[in-house]
This record gives C-alpha cells, sequence and structure tokens, in this order.
C-alpha cells in the first residue's frame, strides 16, 4: 500500500496540491491526468522522494521503500554513449537478475538494435529501452510519468500488458497522462480537485 495523508505540495508558489489524502493499495493501477503544467510530475516525485512536501506525510507499506520504488521520468535516465545492450545490462546487474535482460529485449523488439548507442535512437526506441529497465530492475512501486509518450500502437499495448502484469502480481502502478487512459481497472485522479 501506498497512502498520501494530507499532503500540500508548491512549486514555484503555485499550490500543487493541498490536503490530499489517498491510499493506493496492491494491486491497483493509477491514472494522474491533467493539462501541462497541473503538477502530475511534481506530485509523482513527491511519492518517490524527490521533492519534498510541505506538509502531511506518505506511507510505504514495505520494508524498504526506497529500494522499492522505480521512477520513470521525463528524462529517460539513459547513458547516451552507451549501447542499448549496456544500459538494459547495468540496471540488471545491479539487482543479479542477467537472465531478465533477454526477455526485456525481446519483450519490446530490441534485439536488432541492442547493440546501437542510444544516442543514435528515436525518442520513441529510448523510451522503450527505459521501459526495459523496468523490466530487469523491478520493483512493487512503479510510478511512471508519462510512459505512453512517444510509443506507437503496438507497443502502447505491450506497455499495457506489462503494467497488468505488474499490479496482477500485487505491485503499484502510478502513472502520468494528459486525459484518461482506461485499460482494465485504471482509477483515473485529477489533481484539480484537491487545490
Amino acid at each position: 500500500m501506498l497512502s498520501l495523508e494530507n499532503i500540500a505540495v508548491t512549486q514555484n508558489n503555485i499550490t500543487i496540491c493541498a490536503n490530499l489524502s489517498v491510499s493506493f493499495l496492491a494491486g491497483s493501477i493509477v491514472n494522474i491526468f491533467g493539462v501541462n503544467g497541473s503538477g502530475k510530475t511534481t506530485l509523482l516525485k513527491v511519492m518517490a522522494g524527490l521533492k519534498e512536501f510541505e506538509q502531511g506525510q506518505i506511507i510505504y507499506n514495505v520494508k524498504e521503500p526506497y529500494k522499492e520504488i522505480r521512477y520513470l521520468g521525463h528524462q529517460n535516465a539513459l547513458k547516451e554513449y552507451f549501447s542499448v545492450y549496456e544500459n538494459i545490462s547495468f540496471w540488471a546487474k545491479l539487482t543479479k537478475n542477467d537472465s531478465l535482460i533477454e526477455p526485456a529485449l525481446n519483450y519490446f523488439s530490441l534485439e536488432q538494435i541492442k547493440h546501437k548507442n542510444i544516442s543514435k535512437l528515436s525518442a520513441g526506441q529510448k523510451k522503450l529501452v527505459a521501459i526495459a529497465k523496468l523490466m530487469v530492475n523491478p520493483g512493487k512501486i512503479w510510478l511512471l510519468d508519462e510512459p505512453f509518450s512517444n510509443l506507437d500502437e503496438i507497443n502502447k499495448h505491450k506497455l499495457q500488458h506489462l503494467i497488468s502484469a505488474k499490479v496482477n502480481d500485487g505491485g503499484i502502478v502510478v502513472f502520468t497522462a494528459h486525459s484518461k487512459i482506461n485499460f482494465m481497472d485504471v482509477l483515473n485522479f485529477s489533481l484539480a480537485n484537491y487545490k
């Protein structure tokens, strides 16, 4: 479980949310939606422990929360002059999950470009590599900032299946988007209700 209790967050003297209380249970998919600048990314960063908040508390129902949280932001956090394979294997080795490298490459059809440097890839390909890192470095809580952007329909569908598998295994996935997304049992959540 991930619970936010009476959270208040400001960014550049603008209130992102006030008195926000919400709980995300194991097996939940949550879409935080809204227009640019509405605070979606800021709230994700708060949940990831990357930004401070002014009031309230966040409760994680896992022993070591920062070992279980995976944050994927707008910047894909890839080493530009490393290959696709090197980027994915770096994260796999951190968690001793080398056996997951090939399945991650195969899932998003990255085998043919696995020796290409990240700097040579399209925006969509970079996003797929960043998402593939989640497959080799799994945690219980995924916080994904606009994960469907730059993806074609086939890979959006694959990502939906990946998210579904994560929550079916008892994980929590919170992601942002500009509008409501409907697949499986997604809770669509707007910050506009908490300002």
